[in-house]
């Protein structure tokens, strides 16, 4: 599944960060990830599963301001 949803974000490192949907099409619920260059998509888990895409952008924006990442 390669959807993103937002705004993507991304550390000094050049890992980047971005709101997917989870691994169940028929009932989604969304979530901050994060991957490495070239690698693929891994929950952040200090994020909670939203039911609205729009909540778990919203937990995103704030983890994005805390560890200082920058909008791509």
């Amino acid at each position: 599944m390669s959807m993103i949803y937002g705004t993507m974000y991304e550390n000094q490192q050049g890992w980047q960060f971005a709101v997917r949907p989870g691994y169940d099409a028929t009932d989604p619920w969304y979530k901050g990830f994060y991957r490495k260059p070239g690698k693929s998509w891994h929950p952040i888990y200090g994020l909670n599963w939203r039911s609205a895409w729009q909540e778990a952008e919203k937990d995103l924006a704030q983890y994005a301001r805390m560890n200082e990442l920058k909008e791509m």
